[in-house]
């Protein structure tokens, strides 16, 4: 089996701790910028930062002092919350200028700017409650429990090998979303492959803490879950656009404005046709997937090989069952 990659850690909990460390630090860095930059791509870092140590927190729960491990996740999720909202007018409003820029008819351009108008002023309102809630958000607290969080966790983590931590630290996760990835080629359901989504993203998340673990088979694997996680994710924008220019169609109609409803019709039939053929790639992408595959890419053997030994030690560990945190 090839070695390790542990970036210098000798233990499974200095491997995860100095993994927490990272995203305080990067978290701390986002939020020295939103508080004087609303754009898209800093709202997105922080929101981003802000998932994956949450994510953190979660995967190693019983490893941590509950009171900071819960106050930490209570302040992280009022703050996805509040950069929420922005986000999806964020991109609503990128994907109404992508269809402004490439069509041709002069209906459904009118259309759309007609759309961007409104979806701006709604952007705006959003940006403004977010600053506000932004600025109620004690962020020295916040770092300093989560940084005794990851201290916590160093000190209380289970000893034995790094790889073998790793895995059990993943495999419920990875057996959680392996059970729901076939529901991609049973339902179109926005509302059940968002919550998909959110497994597959929180997987990512997972491995991505833990890179130092495993050997070279991690980058494509992770590139592959990361590429099904993008299109879930696109797709759950879609979904969004769609409701909102469902929406827009019933009031223009109403209101006697055929024109611009005719426009707005006319992109719903378009978002309709990409919608089902990014459904059609996010299938084909999950084929094959097998829990043999992570163990072969993440460990060096399948589930075939496992030592009764290493089976009987699962057993008894104490690592998360519960996958969806």
């Amino acid at each position: 089996m090839p070695s390790r990659k542990t970036n210098g850690t000798s233990s499974f909990g200095d491997l995860v701790a100095a993994a927490i460390a990272r995203l305080v630090d990067e978290l701390e860095t986002t939020e020295n910028v939103v508080r004087t930059d609303h754009s898209p791509e800093a709202i997105h870092r922080m929101r981003a930062a802000s998932r994956r140590l949450r994510t953190a927190l979660l995967i190693f729960k019983p490893h941590l002092s509950a009171k900071h491990a819960e106050h930490a996740k209570s302040a992280l999720r009022s703050l996805n919350g509040a950069l929420g909202k922005t986000r999806e007018w964020d991109v609503q409003a990128k994907m109404l200028v992508a269809a402004h820029a490439r069509s041709s008819s002069e209906v459904v351009r009118a259309a759309v700017e007609h759309l961007l108008e409104r979806v701006e002023k709604r952007r705006s309102r959003a940006r403004r409650k977010m600053g506000k809630a932004v600025e109620r958000i004690d962020f020295a607290r916040l770092l300093k429990v989560t940084a005794r969080s990851a201290k916590d966790l160093c000190s209380e983590a289970p000893e034995g090998d790094i790889d073998s931590l790793a895995w059990e630290a993943l495999e419920p996760r990875i057996e959680a979303t392996l059970k729901e990835l076939p529901s991609i080629k049973n339902q179109e359901s926005a509302a059940a492959l968002h919550s998909l989504r959110i497994l597959v993203k929180k997987l990512c998340i997972a491995l991505e803490l833990l890179e130092g673990a495993f050997g070279r088979g991690y980058a494509a694997l992770h590139a592959r879950l990361s590429e099904i996680e993008d299109k879930l994710g696109q797709y759950a924008d879609q979904a969004v656009l769609e409701e909102y220019l469902a929406r827009a169609h019933a009031a223009l109609t109403e209101n006697g404005r055929e024109s611009l409803a005719a426009g707005v019709e006319r992109m719903r039939e378009t978002l309709g046709r990409e919608h089902d053929a990014l459904l059609q790639s996010l299938r084909a992408l999950i084929d094959a997937l097998s829990a043999d595959d992570f163990e072969r890419a993440l460990r060096g053997h399948s589930h075939n090989h496992h030592s009764d030994k290493h089976r009987k030690r699962r057993s008894g560990s104490q690592m998360p069952e519960n996958a969806q945190g």
